[in-house]
């Protein structure tokens, strides 16, 4: 044997350790979820010291047995852990189970033939190549090729997920011939592509050995009616195989079908079908679905039985109900059913000793016919029918609003169900007067002879993610019922009906909690035997194996499997149980070292003592989806893995950098080489943060009060600026991504966050960018909420209320100072942003946000002296917008948008620029973000109007080469705002005026550097005006323009134009050269001018004094911008005579014509245009 280092002897005392202490604490009392999240965090503690030892710790491992080595690597692979998902689709769970093998086999050769050699792991080939991530493609590829390989068990499981255009002859195994499979799951947007794999692998199955055939086929129906079924899968199929895949088909054990049409009187079930379950499809007539109820009841063994969403069409029936006895069925799920449906099924299906369970939604209140409108049913019927269902389990989902029914028609649901001992519900408001709908009444005492109450008695309850209005409404609930079971959400998210509407797509929620503190919690957990508060990781209780055996035509699961999966307390463990749950240990340990992935178990966050919290609902979709182009980023942007030497020493330089007040700094040697100062110091604290596994080091308040301070003793010892130096902007960097790495860890989303990693292989930015994507929609939020009279200074402990209440993350002064401190530097500050690789930029908008609520809670101390800060704010904000990537530009709109005004009126005075350079920097940013390829939607926003607050006061005389490309940029941006406001409605958006008057601005400024444009320029700037329709665009305002609304903003915009127009026409001095770009448009004008005439004096509807002076303002407006650019000398050729056509709409008007048509035959009947003449 070999001697052992100091640290490989504490490493393996460490690792032994831990499992001893596991094993104590089960073997002492019972195991719940809370030991769970301690145990978590021990193993975050020796992770460090764990990962180092992998190989010390593996020798070890390696003397077990190979048969307990195999369990554990199974138990590693398809064991769920706390944060996963409770109800993962398939494509996530081939993602995980092969990612896990993966991580597998690269440990060692002796793991990788262990993994290779125990077929278990194979069981699952797939067919989803393209839609993995790369390490779970590796080894799918693998799994693929060893599908000939003869398994000990002869077990395969096949899990395709096809995509649109799937047309492969030939089953994708090494010989082309598929092998026989015990279940086939196919997920697939057409039919043509579920039926050319089942024709390349139904030859070879063998009907004793395929149980299982689960066809998901999620195509978007676009049509608006339900129509009768069309495409049977079966008539796709040459005459050679179809009696091939009817047998198939009848000799199952579990059939899943969603939106696959089947001709059931074609197929015989044996004995074997033990689970039918049917989704999203129309069966033609009521006849036919009877037809369907009686082939299942040839199936002797069938246990389960589920419709969801199945539509059937009246017919006039020659014989009563049918009697369909199902004499071992155990459950009958119902969902979304319409009225008739449900009818058949209630009525024909015979109660027995099977539960029935209801997913009530609003279609039971509608009677669907083929291509027509569904028709509203008298809810009497609904209320009979009930009556006579003998459901056992009620569930209602609210889709994260208010309930379908009112809280009376709830009453009299459940009164209609005397059987009914479940109520479930999800994602619903639950409003006072549902809770009394719940509520049993009390039994008469008047009579002993009184019959009972036709109201349920309900033993369980699950209220999943449910709002609830009143607690003691609640209670009354339960006490009336004597509920034994319940289930309550400590997690609760409900949209906000204010603006869930977001033209952004960003729905922020409330969002509260439970906690086992809270008062109503108390009460329940003493009022009901079995009382679960569960969070949102409470369904992951399920093998991974179960999302694509079980699962696979369903990937978000139904709502009954959903809630039935309840966390029970562990009240004991047998020795087994025990040794088993240390192994799976140990190989977690095992695992995560060869991953280097460790990750915080969200039991540990710390809840807020049943306060009401708002939080962000951060949409999945914040990042682009898998398959989509992933842009480039610097190399020091990018995700990597970095060594463990590399993450102690940016622990060390974390170490130093917050501690760099002067007692910490008096304390390092001189010679020292780890002076805070130091770039490679910063460097390496940097490097934290490109590792999803380290970048948590960075979640510490000190750390970013430790850069102010850098970056102030730059400045103040160097006398320069701090951007002048790399370690300044360094600092920068490292203040914003620890910034935002505390916000999120406060807004309780960075696990969520850092999650992505492992769901997103193909992710190739660093986990700082992420984080910074992440977090621009929670700033979103916060200003919403800002806007309603919500408080969001609690996440950085500033705020006075109770709830939230967090420590105090950076001082407000500290916030202003670093305001001032990059305002002062704004050039360089820029000019580093600008220099800026475009995917790399750090992400500002958290910054911005804080340095706005600083000066809220700051602006009773500085009184008149805010004007000052918030000005500087806003140039900031706006210098930013001009580089600022998709996710920050829309809340670096909004913060300055929210921000006071106070300092509009001396905003133009002074230049927005520091010299020449730094106006070249703003022009070029602003020319590049409004040319991007990657940003055409920034036309349509609101980004480029907030710029142009700046960018007419940051030209320098110096620049002026610029300025006609930038007046192009602002001419693209009136159009595209023109047009898409036409697209959207007939009225204009208000911008209007504001890019004239910016347009104004330019060519002569109103700030105290004014300058005049060169001869060339000048010249240039006709052209750009030419080529962009000037006098087009101001047409197509000026006829938009609507008094009604507000006329002082139709106002406005018409003296915009007017000054655009003057200012242009004495700013340059060839005026030769405006009649020549513009006489031609002679014949266009008289159109406008007619137009007005028409629309003021004829086409207004009651038309009123304010009105005729609006029109006489724009044919004024109009003509005095056709003698501005020099071509009334023009229009005065155009000038016809009166037309006489009937047809006319301008006939007998005393307009003059701007065209001269004539009948060519007759030479008298004159024509004013085109139309006209056509009339």
């Amino acid at each position: 044997t070999c001697q052992l280092s100091t640290r490989q002897l504490a490493g393996r005392i460490l690792f032994w350790t831990a499992i001893h202490t596991l094993l104590a604490r089960i073997m002492t009392g019972p195991m719940d979820d809370g030991q769970h999240a301690k145990f978590s965090k021990d193993q975050t503690r020796a992770g460090f010291t764990l990962a180092r030892m992998r190989n010390a710790v593996s020798s070890r491992f390696n003397t077990l047995p190979k048969e307990i080595i195999s369990e554990i690597f199974l138990d590693v692979v398809y064991s769920p852990s706390p944060t996963d998902n409770p109800n993962p689709s398939m494509l996530n769970s081939l993602e995980t189970i092969f990612t896990r093998v993966d991580n597998l086999l690269s440990v060692c050769s002796w793991w990788k033939d262990i993994g290779l050699s125990l077929g278990a792991l194979w069981y699952f080939p797939p067919m989803a190549d393209s839609k993995l991530a790369r390490p779970a493609r590796r080894t799918a590829s693998i799994s693929l090729q060893r599908i000939s390989v003869p398994q000990y068990d002869n077990r395969l499981y096949l899990a395709a997920i096809l995509p649109s255009c799937y047309n492969a002859i030939n089953f994708p195994a090494p010989n082309g011939r598929a092998p026989q499979f015990n279940a086939i799951n196919i997920q697939a947007r057409s039919i043509t592509g579920t039926v050319n794999l089942l024709s390349s692998v139904i030859q070879s199955q063998a009907p004793e050995v395929l149980s299982e055939l689960s066809i998901y086929h999620y195509h978007i129906d676009r049509e608006r009616y339900v129509n009768r079924p069309q495409d049977f899968l079966i008539d796709f199929f040459p005459s050679s195989q179809k009696q091939r895949l009817i047998d198939l088909i009848g000799s199952l054990s579990v059939l899943r079908i969603r939106k696959v049409n089947i001709r059931w009187d074609e197929i015989a079930f044996s004995n074997r079908l033990v689970s039918f379950h049917l989704e999203a499809v129309s069966l033609g007539n009521y006849s036919q679905l009877i037809g369907l109820l009686q082939t299942l009841q040839s199936a002797p063994e069938l246990r389960e039985l589920k419709f969801r969403t199945v539509f059937a069409f009246p017919e006039p029936l020659e014989s009563g109900p049918a009697r369909i006895v199902f004499s071992k069925l155990h459950s009958l799920y119902l969902e979304n059913l319409d009225f008739g449906v449900l009818q058949v099924i209630i009525d024909s299906v015979v109660p027995g000793s099977h539960k029935r369970a209801l997913y009530l939604t609003s279609q039971a209140a509608y009677v669907h016919m083929p291509a027509v409108e569904a028709e509203l049913i008298d809810f009497q019927r609904l209320v009979d029918l009930l009556k006579r269902s003998k459901i056992d389990n009620l569930l209602v989902d609210g889709y994260y609003r208010e309930l379908w029914i009112s809280g009376s028609l709830l009453r009299i649901i459940l009164e209609s169900l005397p059987s009914l001992v479940a109520f479930q519900s999800m994602n619903c408001n639950l409003k006072e007067e549902h809770l009394q709908a719940l509520e049993r009444p009390k039994t008469r005492d008047d009579s002993s002879q009184s019959l009972p109450l036709p109201f349920p008695s309900l033993t369980q309850l699950s209220l999943v993610n449910t709002s609830i209005e009143d607690m003691d409404a609640l209670k009354l609930v339960v006490e009336s019922h004597r509920i034994q079971s319940m289930i309550l959400s400590s997690n609760v998210t409900t949209v906000d009906r204010n603006i869930e509407n977001d033209s952004k797509g960003w729905r922020p929620s409330h969002y509260y909690t439970f906690t086992d503190e809270d008062q109503i919690v108390q009460w329940l957990k003493g009022a009901v035997p079995k009382f679960n508060l569960v969070d949102e990781t409470w369904g992951a209780k399920h093998d991974l194996r179960h999302a694509i055996r079980g699962n696979a035509s369903n990937p978000t699961g139904d709502l009954a499997a959903y809630i039935e999966h309840t966390p029970q307390k562990t009240q004991g463990l047998s020795i087994s149980q025990v040794l088993r749950l240390v192994l799976v240990y140990v190989a977690q340990l095992l695992n995560t070292c060869a991953t280097r992935r460790f990750q915080k178990n969200p039991l540990e966050q710390q809840s807020s003592s049943g306060k009401l919290l708002l939080k962000a609902a951060m949409s999945v979709h914040w990042w682009p989806d898998r398959g989509s182009a992933q842009p480039a980023y610097e190399c020091d942007m990018q995700r990597s893995e970095i060594s463990i030497e590399q993450e102690l020493a940016g622990l060390l330089a974390l170490k130093i950098i917050s501690q760099t007040s002067s007692e910490i700094q008096s304390q390092i040697q001189p010679n020292s080489n780890t002076s805070c100062g130091d770039a490679s110091v910063l460097h390496s604290a940097l490097a934290l943060a490109q590792d999803p596994a380290t970048i948590r080091h960075l979640s510490d308040p000190d750390i970013v009060s430790g850069c102010i301070k850098l970056m102030t003793t730059v400045k103040d010892k160097r006398s320069i600026s701090p951007f002048s130096s790399e370690v300044g902007w360094l600092s920068l960097r490292l203040l914003v991504i620890a910034l935002n790495i505390c916000l999120l860890e406060r807004y309780d989303r960075l696990e969520e966050t850092l999650a992505l990693f492992n769901q997103r292989h193909d992710i190739r930015a660093a986990p700082h960018i992420l984080a910074s994507a992440h977090l621009s929609y929670g700033i979103t939020t916060q200003l919403s909420i800002i806007d309603t009279g919500g408080d969001c200074d609690w996440v950085f402990g500033w705020s006075v209320s109770p709830f939230g209440r967090q420590t105090c993350l950076l001082p407000a002064s500290e916030a202003l100072a670093l305001l001032n401190v990059l305002w002062e530097d704004r050039k360089l500050f820029m000019r580093s942003l600008y220099s800026c690789h475009p995917n790399s930029l750090p992400g500002l908008c958290a910054l911005l946000f804080m340095f706005a609520r600083s000066l809220v809670h700051l602006r009773p101390q500085l009184n008149q002296d805010v004007a000052i800060p918030e000005s500087r704010l806003h140039e900031l904000a706006i210098r930013y917008l001009l580089v600022a990537d998709r996710y920050q530009c829309f809340p670096t709109v909004r913060i300055c948008e929210s921000s006071p005004k106070t300092f509009f009126s001396t905003w133009p005075r002074a230049p927005k620029h520091v010299d020449a350079e730094d106006s070249q920097t703003m022009m070029t940013a602003f020319i590049r973000q409004l040319t991007a390829s990657d940003k055409v939607d920034i036309l349509e926003g609101r980004e480029p109007f907030m710029m142009l607050q700046l960018i007419p006061f940051a030209i320098h005389p110096e620049a002026q080469s610029l300025i006609p490309e930038v007046m192009h940029c602002i001419m693209k941006y009136g159009w595209c705002l023109t047009l898409s406001s036409e697209r959207q409605s007939n009225k204009a958006l208000g911008f209007e005026g504001a890019i004239f008057d910016a347009l104004r601005m330019i060519i002569r400024p109103v700030h105290s550097q004014p300058y005049h444009l060169e001869l060339g320029i000048q010249q240039r700037v006709i052209d750009v005006l030419h080529d962009q329709d000037f006098l087009d665009l101001a047409a197509r305002i000026i006829i938009r323009l609507d008094p009604r609304p507000d006329p002082a903003a139709t106002k406005r915009t018409l003296v915009s134009i007017f000054e655009f127009s003057d200012k242009l026409y004495t700013t340059v001095k060839t005026k030769d050269n405006l009649e020549k770009c513009f006489r031609h448009y002679a014949p266009e004008w008289w159109k406008i001018h007619r137009y007005i005439l028409f629309t003021g004096y004829a086409g207004v509807d009651n038309p009123r004094a304010d009105d005729y002076e609006h029109y006489d303002s724009c044919i004024k407006t109009w003509g005095v911008t056709s003698r501005l650019l020099g071509i009334d000398s023009q229009i005065s050729h155009y000038q016809g005579v009166k037309c006489y056509n009937d047809r006319c709409a301008l006939a007998y008007t005393c307009t003059y014509t701007g065209t001269r048509f004539m009948c060519g035959e007759c030479e008298r009947a004159l024509y004013c245009d085109d139309r006209c003449q056509s009339m």
